[in-house]
């Protein structure tokens, strides 16, 4: 699909030298061709980096591209069952053991980790032995990054040195830094402004908030039986309750944002749910839909559950979660006190439109308009009106 938009694919070049020029140009050099271009994109590591450019290197390039170490790992593809666990039983995917010269190697177990088949000998994969394995098929050596404060300073300093002279760099660090120093470059080539996302702390509960994770997700473990409800926390911590698709094929995804988030469901339940989102303890993956199918999914469970027998003792003021009981019973008692008499059904419109109110109206005139509006909503009743409303400027 490139090549039909006009790119050029080069194969069996190697380049052993790239030698920006002072009109902007970069001559790129290898063996038996030289060629000069607008701009190029070293998709490489950071030693092999500073190699190709040589002595061309700025003192930014090499500051910045020098911070990053690598080690270099011998890889070999075998059939050699001694460089596993003797007892079989041990064997796992991952396996981590002792050489005769105390140093630990790394032994991955091809036929757990991937289906290819039946094989008449298993076949493995091994990190850095101590001798080289029987039966090997395939030796190799990579370099990996080696993690260091001076590299973590650097990874943040690369916007110095990126397409200063026409060169981008994208091959440094570990696979997801590179993917965002190559997005980096690519709009840097186009010219666009590019906002790469950096990787979300974990949250950091306190001991009543994890406590409130432990009882909100085994709630939600068992109350969800059809469809799927996932919380990602920030930092990649991943909750899924999921039940049968068959009967609700909905799935949404929750972005927790807030521990809070937790600690709300645990003390008011369903109304905690409802604080948590006006807090924005949460948010939804699908900003369109998310909101509509929580709602979907927790209508079905609940007349699922109801259907089983399993709420029959449940009156509607009771929660579904017992660490939410005192919160429910204040919330009862509240709505005992504000039935919808004609007299109370004054006072209970009149607190809801004030509560409405622009806040810098609100904080001055709410008291003196409450006698009003209750005049107002009772005029209304008396009349027989349904609707009504009250409109406040903001003036």
């Amino acid at each position: 699909m490139l090549e039909t938009k006009g790119c050029l694919f080069k194969l069996g070049c190697e380049v052993q030298s790239v030698l920006p020029a002072d009109n902007g140009t970069t001559m790129v050099c290898g063996d038996g061709f030289q060629e000069t271009y607008n701009g190029c994109i070293m998709a490489v590591d950071a030693p092999t980096a500073l190699k190709l450019l040589g002595n061309q290197a700025t003192f930014e390039e090499t500051r910045v591209l020098g911070a990053f170490q690598y080690a270099t790992s011998d890889i070999f593809l075998h059939r050699d069952s001694t460089l596993m666990p003797q007892n079989k039983s041990a064997w796992s995917a991952l396996n981590f053991l002792n050489s005769s010269k105390n140093n630990a190697f790394l032994t991955y177990w091809l036929n757990a980790l991937q289906y290819i088949g039946k094989t008449s000998e298993p076949f493995f994969v091994t990190v850095n032995p101590d001798h080289t394995p029987k039966n090997t098929l395939l030796k190799w050596s990579t370099g990996h990054a080696i993690p260091s404060v001076a590299a973590s300073k650097a990874s943040l300093e690369l916007g110095q040195i990126q397409g200063k002279r026409e060169i981008w760099f994208c091959g440094y660090d570990f696979n997801q830094d590179e993917l965002k120093a190559g997005m980096d470059a690519a709009h840097g080539i186009l010219g666009k402004h590019s906002s790469v996302l950096h990787s979300p702390k974990n949250m950091s509960p306190s001991f009543m908030e994890t406590t409130a994770r432990l009882f909100v997700t085994k709630f939600f473990q068992q109350y969800i039986s059809m469809g799927c409800v996932t919380f990602l926390e920030e930092g990649g911590r991943i909750f899924t309750f999921k039940g049968n698709m068959e009967k609700c094929p909905l799935k949404i995804v929750l972005k927790v944002h807030n521990p809070q988030f937790y600690w709300r469901i645990m003390k008011e339940a369903d109304i905690g749910l409802a604080d948590a989102y006006i807090h924005g303890d949460f948010s939804f993956l699908d900003e369109t839909e998310g909101l509509l199918n929580l709602f979907r999914i927790l209508v079905a469970n609940k007349e699922n559950s109801a259907a089983s027998g399993s709420n029959k003792r449940r009156t509607w003021w009771s929660p579904a979660l017992l660490t939410a009981s005192i919160s429910s019973a204040k919330y009862f008692v509240k709505h005992l006190l504000r039935q919808n008499t004609i007299t109370q059904a004054r006072r209970n419109i009149s607190r809801v439109v004030c509560a409405a109110m622009p806040s810098r109206r609100r904080t001055k005139s709410r008291e003196l308009l409450r006698p009003i509006v209750e005049e107002l909503v009772g005029l209304c009743i008396n009349h027989g009106s349904g609707h009504f409303c009250f409109l406040f400027s903001t003036l």
